[in-house]
């Protein structure tokens, strides 16, 4: 991306529009993580898990979820202005993709640090689970499926969204994506014990499956949002 490009422009634009109701949510996730770390000996292990997964499935998630919905000022009309700038209609979608990155990278980034300092603080909650020698390992492993979901939710909703039938009804789209995801997530550690399959094996196949849906979706959403009638 070049330094005079109008896509860096977009891409702080996108991040910029999210960043009101993103701070709040970070602000919730790391108070959460933060709970997680300081009560190790004092809560129960069920209650532990709980925050680590609601920093975890809150940061991975919503931060992408926050991001995509700001890309466009619908009472505005800010997609149809933008089609004025000298930019390339494949460069704008390129922009929401990278934004979506950006987001998850966030999301990533509060996780790892927190399981990091977990087995700095010598919790051995994620190798117990895992029945793992390593813990930060075992808690890597542990967050593979909710790392899937903002791929997948991603990979769902740009495709459906860039249709002509999408445009203006990308918020129930963006719900049934967020759901969709999220059960794929719950029901992951329920498939992998049903079908006896090791889950750190499972839970990165899911993880690549997701990956893939959304490289795949780029070109798909790319060839259907060129041809958009706005």
């Amino acid at each position: 991306m070049k330094t005079k490009s109008p896509m860096r422009g977009m891409l702080t634009f996108a991040l910029f529009s999210a960043s009101g109701n993103a701070l709040y949510l970070l602000l919730g996730c790391a108070a959460a993580a933060i709970a997680f770390l300081i009560t190790s000996n004092v809560l129960p292990e069920g209650l532990q898990v709980l925050l680590f997964n609601f920093a975890a499935l809150f940061g991975l998630l919503s931060f992408p979820l926050l991001v995509i919905t700001s890309l466009g000022d619908k009472d505005g009309a800010w997609e149809r202005f933008q089609l004025t700038m000298p930019i390339k209609r494949s460069d704008l979608l390129r922009v929401q993709y990278l934004a979506a990155m950006v987001a998850v990278v966030i999301g990533v980034a509060l996780v790892v640090t927190t399981i990091f300092l977990s087995d700095l603080f010598g919790m051995t909650i994620f190798a117990e689970q895992m029945e793992m020698d390593n813990n930060f390992t075992a808690g890597i492993f542990t967050m593979l499926p909710t790392l899937a979901m903002p791929f997948l939710m991603s990979g769902l909703f740009f495709p459906l969204a860039t249709t002509k039938l999408g445009k203006g009804k990308e918020a129930a789209i963006m719900n049934i994506c967020q759901f969709f995801a999220l059960a794929v997530m719950i029901l992951a550690p329920f498939v992998a014990n049903g079908f006896g399959l090791n889950f750190n094996t499972f839970g990165t196949a899911i993880l690549a499956v997701s990956v893939v849906v959304f490289i795949v979706s780029y070109f798909i959403s790319r060839r259907t949002y060129s041809k958009l009638d706005w």
